[in-house]
Protein backbone atom coordinates (compact mmCIF):
# COMPACT_ATOMS: atom_id res chain seq x y z
CA UNK A 1 0.00 0.00 0.00
CA UNK A 2 1.22 3.46 -0.62
CA UNK A 3 1.94 5.86 2.23
CA UNK A 4 0.74 9.45 1.04
CA UNK A 5 3.05 10.61 3.72
CA UNK A 6 6.29 9.71 2.37
CA UNK A 7 5.23 11.57 -1.10
CA UNK A 8 6.55 14.54 -1.87
CA UNK A 9 3.61 16.52 -3.85
CA UNK A 10 4.96 17.86 -6.60
CA UNK A 11 3.72 21.36 -8.21
CA UNK A 12 1.25 22.76 -10.90
CA UNK A 13 1.94 25.96 -11.76
CA UNK A 14 -0.71 28.12 -13.20
CA UNK A 15 1.05 31.58 -14.50
CA UNK A 16 -0.56 34.20 -13.18
CA UNK A 17 0.51 37.68 -14.20
CA UNK A 18 0.03 40.81 -16.82
CA UNK A 19 -1.70 39.47 -19.63
CA UNK A 20 -4.07 36.58 -17.89
CA UNK A 21 -7.32 36.91 -18.40
CA UNK A 22 -9.37 36.72 -14.92
CA UNK A 23 -12.71 34.55 -16.29
CA UNK A 24 -9.36 32.04 -17.60
CA UNK A 25 -7.57 32.09 -14.59
CA UNK A 26 -10.41 31.15 -12.99
CA UNK A 27 -11.62 28.68 -14.94
CA UNK A 28 -8.11 26.78 -15.06
CA UNK A 29 -7.85 27.24 -11.80
CA UNK A 30 -11.08 25.66 -11.05
CA UNK A 31 -10.80 22.58 -14.04
CA UNK A 32 -7.33 20.91 -12.08
CA UNK A 33 -8.94 21.34 -8.48
CA UNK A 34 -11.68 19.09 -9.70
CA UNK A 35 -9.71 16.54 -11.91
CA UNK A 36 -6.23 16.47 -10.28
CA UNK A 37 -5.00 14.02 -7.39
CA UNK A 38 -4.46 16.44 -4.79
CA UNK A 39 -2.37 14.02 -2.76
CA UNK A 40 0.22 14.00 -5.14
CA UNK A 41 0.02 17.70 -6.09
CA UNK A 42 0.15 21.30 -4.94
CA UNK A 43 -1.85 23.41 -7.34
CA UNK A 44 -0.75 26.78 -7.05
CA UNK A 45 0.22 30.28 -9.09
CA UNK A 46 3.12 31.73 -10.04
CA UNK A 47 4.07 35.26 -11.80
CA UNK A 48 6.40 36.07 -14.02
CA UNK A 49 9.50 37.61 -11.47
CA UNK A 50 9.35 33.87 -9.80
CA UNK A 51 10.01 32.32 -13.44
CA UNK A 52 12.98 34.09 -13.85
CA UNK A 53 14.33 34.40 -10.59
CA UNK A 54 13.32 31.26 -8.59
CA UNK A 55 14.91 27.66 -8.99
CA UNK A 56 10.99 26.09 -9.59
CA UNK A 57 11.64 23.39 -12.21
CA UNK A 58 12.88 20.53 -9.83
CA UNK A 59 10.11 20.36 -7.92
CA UNK A 60 7.46 21.34 -10.77
CA UNK A 61 5.33 18.63 -13.07
CA UNK A 62 3.18 21.37 -15.09
CA UNK A 63 3.44 24.19 -16.24
CA UNK A 64 0.33 26.38 -17.64
CA UNK A 65 0.10 29.04 -19.39
CA UNK A 66 -3.93 29.77 -19.49
CA UNK A 67 -5.83 33.06 -22.09
CA UNK A 68 -5.26 36.63 -21.96
CA UNK A 69 -3.09 38.53 -24.04
CA UNK A 70 0.43 36.69 -25.67
CA UNK A 71 1.82 39.48 -26.05
CA UNK A 72 2.04 40.75 -22.30
CA UNK A 73 3.23 36.82 -21.57
CA UNK A 74 6.01 38.02 -24.17
CA UNK A 75 7.28 41.15 -22.63
CA UNK A 76 7.70 39.55 -19.16
CA UNK A 77 9.33 36.08 -19.95
CA UNK A 78 11.42 37.36 -23.04
CA UNK A 79 14.68 36.30 -22.62
CA UNK A 80 15.88 34.79 -19.23
CA UNK A 81 12.29 33.37 -18.34
CA UNK A 82 11.44 31.88 -21.74
CA UNK A 83 14.80 29.90 -21.36
CA UNK A 84 14.16 28.90 -18.13
CA UNK A 85 10.75 27.14 -19.02
CA UNK A 86 12.48 25.27 -22.38
CA UNK A 87 15.31 24.23 -20.07
CA UNK A 88 11.91 22.92 -17.56
CA UNK A 89 10.46 21.20 -20.43
CA UNK A 90 13.72 19.78 -22.55
CA UNK A 91 16.17 19.15 -20.05
CA UNK A 92 13.99 18.23 -17.10
CA UNK A 93 11.32 16.31 -18.41
CA UNK A 94 8.60 19.18 -17.62
CA UNK A 95 5.12 19.23 -19.29
CA UNK A 96 4.02 22.43 -20.27
CA UNK A 97 0.30 23.24 -21.19
CA UNK A 98 -0.36 26.68 -23.35
CA UNK A 99 -4.32 27.46 -24.02
CA UNK A 100 -5.52 29.72 -26.32
CA UNK A 101 -2.98 32.82 -25.51
CA UNK A 102 -0.56 30.29 -24.05
CA UNK A 103 -0.70 28.58 -27.43
CA UNK A 104 0.14 31.53 -29.30
CA UNK A 105 2.91 32.08 -26.88
CA UNK A 106 4.63 28.78 -27.23
CA UNK A 107 5.11 28.87 -30.97
CA UNK A 108 7.87 30.50 -33.45
CA UNK A 109 5.86 32.94 -34.29
CA UNK A 110 2.35 34.49 -34.01
CA UNK A 111 -0.16 36.31 -36.27
CA UNK A 112 -3.21 37.15 -34.46
CA UNK A 113 -6.13 39.46 -36.15
CA UNK A 114 -4.13 40.20 -39.29
CA UNK A 115 -5.38 43.65 -41.02
CA UNK A 116 -7.13 44.84 -37.79
CA UNK A 117 -6.69 47.36 -34.77
CA UNK A 118 -5.77 44.37 -33.03
CA UNK A 119 -3.02 42.24 -35.21
CA UNK A 120 0.14 40.80 -33.84
CA UNK A 121 2.65 39.83 -36.21
CA UNK A 122 5.47 38.75 -34.28
CA UNK A 123 8.26 36.09 -33.29
CA UNK A 124 8.13 34.46 -30.10
CA UNK A 125 11.17 32.51 -28.19
CA UNK A 126 9.95 29.47 -26.78
CA UNK A 127 9.57 28.15 -30.22
CA UNK A 128 7.95 24.22 -28.72
CA UNK A 129 5.62 24.53 -32.07
CA UNK A 130 8.17 25.74 -34.67
CA UNK A 131 5.89 27.01 -37.30
CA UNK A 132 2.89 29.73 -36.39
CA UNK A 133 0.12 30.17 -34.27
CA UNK A 134 -2.70 31.78 -36.74
CA UNK A 135 -5.93 33.04 -35.39
CA UNK A 136 -8.65 33.87 -34.65
CA UNK A 137 -10.10 31.47 -36.59
CA UNK A 138 -13.96 30.89 -35.91
CA UNK A 139 -15.23 34.57 -35.32
CA UNK A 140 -13.37 37.74 -34.93
CA UNK A 141 -12.09 38.20 -31.54
CA UNK A 142 -13.23 40.94 -28.70
CA UNK A 143 -11.25 42.00 -25.83
CA UNK A 144 -12.86 40.91 -22.30
CA UNK A 145 -16.00 40.43 -24.43
CA UNK A 146 -17.93 36.99 -25.20
CA UNK A 147 -19.18 38.55 -28.71
CA UNK A 148 -16.50 36.44 -30.40
CA UNK A 149 -17.23 33.62 -28.47
CA UNK A 150 -19.21 29.91 -29.64
CA UNK A 151 -19.19 26.41 -29.01
CA UNK A 152 -15.88 24.61 -31.68
CA UNK A 153 -17.04 21.09 -33.13
CA UNK A 154 -13.93 19.37 -32.01
CA UNK A 155 -12.61 15.95 -33.47
CA UNK A 156 -10.07 14.22 -31.00
CA UNK A 157 -8.30 12.26 -33.03
CA UNK A 158 -6.64 9.66 -30.60
CA UNK A 159 -9.93 8.43 -29.61
CA UNK A 160 -12.03 9.01 -32.89
CA UNK A 161 -14.70 11.14 -31.16
CA UNK A 162 -16.15 14.73 -31.39
CA UNK A 163 -16.98 17.03 -28.87
CA UNK A 164 -18.23 20.83 -28.55
CA UNK A 165 -15.59 23.35 -26.70
CA UNK A 166 -15.74 26.84 -25.69
CA UNK A 167 -14.02 28.81 -28.14
CA UNK A 168 -12.70 32.63 -27.93
CA UNK A 169 -9.88 33.76 -30.25
CA UNK A 170 -8.07 30.57 -30.56
CA UNK A 171 -5.72 29.52 -33.01
CA UNK A 172 -4.92 26.79 -35.44
CA UNK A 173 -0.73 25.84 -35.97
CA UNK A 174 1.00 26.35 -39.28
CA UNK A 175 4.12 24.71 -40.51
CA UNK A 176 6.74 26.80 -41.73
CA UNK A 177 8.15 26.22 -45.22
CA UNK A 178 11.57 24.83 -43.19
CA UNK A 179 9.52 23.71 -39.42
CA UNK A 180 9.95 19.61 -38.25
CA UNK A 181 7.37 18.17 -38.65
CA UNK A 182 7.36 16.24 -35.65
CA UNK A 183 4.15 17.13 -33.59
CA UNK A 184 1.08 15.32 -33.27
CA UNK A 185 -2.21 17.01 -33.72
CA UNK A 186 -4.41 15.44 -31.13
CA UNK A 187 -7.40 17.49 -31.94
CA UNK A 188 -8.81 18.99 -35.30
CA UNK A 189 -11.47 22.10 -35.95
CA UNK A 190 -13.89 19.88 -37.89
CA UNK A 191 -15.97 22.51 -39.21
CA UNK A 192 -12.67 24.35 -40.47
CA UNK A 193 -11.75 21.22 -42.85
CA UNK A 194 -9.92 19.60 -39.94
CA UNK A 195 -7.04 22.31 -39.26
CA UNK A 196 -5.07 21.64 -35.98
CA UNK A 197 -6.92 22.71 -32.47
CA UNK A 198 -4.60 21.12 -30.39
CA UNK A 199 -1.08 19.87 -30.74
CA UNK A 200 1.61 17.85 -28.97
CA UNK A 201 5.00 17.61 -29.00
CA UNK A 202 7.87 16.52 -26.94
CA UNK A 203 10.67 18.53 -26.74
CA UNK A 204 13.70 16.38 -25.16
CA UNK A 205 12.76 14.47 -22.24
CA UNK A 206 9.47 16.66 -21.75
CA UNK A 207 5.96 17.28 -23.56
CA UNK A 208 4.41 20.37 -24.62
CA UNK A 209 0.55 20.77 -25.71
CA UNK A 210 -1.32 23.49 -27.23
CA UNK A 211 -4.80 24.02 -27.34
CA UNK A 212 -6.56 26.49 -29.67
CA UNK A 213 -9.55 26.11 -27.96
CA UNK A 214 -10.72 26.40 -24.00
CA UNK A 215 -11.13 22.37 -23.53
CA UNK A 216 -10.59 23.98 -19.59
CA UNK A 217 -13.86 26.30 -19.27
CA UNK A 218 -16.02 25.72 -16.87
CA UNK A 219 -20.00 25.22 -18.30
CA UNK A 220 -21.25 26.15 -14.89
CA UNK A 221 -20.03 29.39 -15.56
CA UNK A 222 -21.49 29.96 -18.68
CA UNK A 223 -25.00 28.44 -17.42
CA UNK A 224 -24.99 31.98 -15.09
CA UNK A 225 -24.12 34.28 -18.22
CA UNK A 226 -26.88 36.45 -19.00
CA UNK A 227 -26.26 36.46 -22.52
CA UNK A 228 -28.72 34.15 -24.48
CA UNK A 229 -25.40 33.56 -27.14
CA UNK A 230 -23.52 32.34 -24.27
CA UNK A 231 -26.41 29.83 -23.04
CA UNK A 232 -26.83 28.45 -26.39
CA UNK A 233 -22.46 27.93 -26.33
CA UNK A 234 -23.40 25.92 -23.16
CA UNK A 235 -26.21 24.14 -24.27
CA UNK A 236 -24.40 23.00 -26.88
CA UNK A 237 -21.16 21.91 -25.11
CA UNK A 238 -23.11 19.59 -22.78
CA UNK A 239 -24.63 18.03 -25.62
CA UNK A 240 -21.03 16.29 -25.79
CA UNK A 241 -19.80 16.28 -22.31
CA UNK A 242 -19.51 12.82 -22.03
CA UNK A 243 -17.07 12.82 -24.81
CA UNK A 244 -15.18 15.82 -24.02
CA UNK A 245 -14.52 14.19 -20.46
CA UNK A 246 -13.13 11.03 -22.26
CA UNK A 247 -10.63 13.76 -24.39
CA UNK A 248 -9.89 15.79 -21.40
CA UNK A 249 -9.01 12.46 -19.28
CA UNK A 250 -6.66 11.32 -22.13
CA UNK A 251 -4.90 14.29 -22.57
CA UNK A 252 -4.29 14.75 -18.94
CA UNK A 253 -3.35 11.38 -17.99
CA UNK A 254 -1.66 9.82 -21.15
CA UNK A 255 -0.14 12.96 -23.11
CA UNK A 256 0.83 15.04 -19.72
CA UNK A 257 1.07 11.99 -17.42
CA UNK A 258 -0.69 13.39 -14.71
CA UNK A 259 -2.97 11.49 -11.89
CA UNK A 260 -6.30 12.28 -11.71
CA UNK A 261 -9.35 11.51 -9.75
CA UNK A 262 -11.56 8.91 -10.20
Amino acid sequence: MCNLLSIKKQNILIYKDKGVEENSLVNTVKFFKERIDTSFYNITYVKSNELIEKDWGKNTKLLVIPGGADVQYDRALRGIGCHKIRRFVAEQGGKFLGICAGAYFGSRRVEFALGTELEVAENRELGFFEGKTVGPILKEYVYNSEKGSCAADILFKPLGIRFFSYYNGGCTFIDSDDSQKDYEVLATFHDKKDIPSIIKRNIGSGTVVLSGVHFEHNTEALKKSDSLETSTICKTILQTKDQMKRAIEFILCKTLGLKTVD
